[in-house]
This record gives C-alpha cells, sequence and structure tokens, in this order.
C-alpha cells in the first residue's frame, strides 16, 4: 500500500509540474512599482528606511552587493526597493520585470538575501535574525517582490493594492 501510495504522489507531482508549465503565460500588466512608493512609505514596518527608484537613488550598487548579478537589472523595466537606515531588518523591493526569466533569477536572488540577513543577524540580534527567516516573496503576473520587516502582512497589503 506505501508504494502505491509513493507512486501515486510522484505520478501526480510530475502532472501538476507539466500543467503549470504549459498553462504558464506571461502577463504584462499595467502596475507599477514606484506608484507604490506613497503606499509602503506609510507602513510601520518601513519607517527610517532609504527608498531605491529608478528616477531616484537607483539601485545599481545596492542591487550589486545585496542581490547579486547587476545583468539581472536590464530585465527588470521599474522598481521600487526600501531598505532600513537602521542596523535592523527592514527591507521590501517590488519589481516589474520584463520576463520570466527574469523572475524566476530574483526569486531566487531574494532567497540568498534572507539566508545572508539571517546569518548577518544570527549572533546580533534575535529580533532582526526571526525577521529575516520570516522573509515573503512571491509574484503576480510581471511582478516580483521580496519583504522582510515587522510587519509583513502590512507591507504584502501596500504591494498588492
Amino acid at each position: 500500500m506505501k508504494k502505491v501510495f509513493i507512486v501515486l504522489t510522484v505520478i501526480l507531482a510530475i502532472f501538476l509540474i507539466a500543467c503549470g508549465e504549459e498553462g504558464a503565460e506571461w502577463t504584462v500588466s499595467d502596475y507599477k512599482p514606484t506608484d507604490r512608493v506613497s503606499a509602503l512609505s506609510e507602513t510601520d514596518a518601513l519607517s527610517n528606511t532609504i527608498v531605491y527608484t529608478p528616477d531616484v537613488n537607483p539601485i545599481d550598487d545596492y542591487f550589486d552587493y545585496y542581490l547579486g548579478d547587476t545583468a539581472l537589472l536590464e530585465g527588470i523595466s521599474d522598481y521600487v526597493y526600501f531598505t532600513s537606515a537602521e542596523t535592523s531588518v527592514a527591507e521590501a523591493g517590488v519589481f516589474k520585470v520584463k520576463d520570466k526569466a527574469t523572475a524566476d533569477a530574483l526569486l531566487e536572488a531574494f532567497g540568498a538575501r534572507a539566508e545572508n540577513l539571517a546569518i548577518t543577524y544570527e549572533n546580533y540580534s534575535p529580533e532582526d535574525t526571526a525577521r529575516a527567516r520570516g522573509v515573503k516573496t512571491g509574484s503576480f503576473d510581471d511582478i516580483v517582490w521580496f519583504v522582510a520587516s515587522a510587519d509583513n502582512d502590512s507591507v504584502i497589503s501596500a504591494i498588492s493594492k
């Protein structure tokens, strides 16, 4: 019985993966991350942060240092990124991407960023380590986002409004 269950589970997983790939369409939205600056700034979780946008304080150096491959910037058409102006974990980024490959690479970079944050704060601040380990990421249409804050839910709500 156990073998039958395992075989059925594997078949179901393969089926779900195959269906997901075939049905996945790239949707270009009218959503502009830079339009979310005010809403995100109003959340308590992102108070006392530095804001990066394409027109004001471009993210190139920050992106290179904290998120990795700057070549990914070529696949991003708009963004807003908040990072703490203090020594605490308070970050949020919303990126409009041009293709699925960039979306996937950003989600991977967010995972690495979360791990680096947790390692950085591990011996320094248990509260910030918990925030780093509680990172939330996601995507919808051509938008990819990352949140590591004291109140991820309010930030995610501001992203999705």
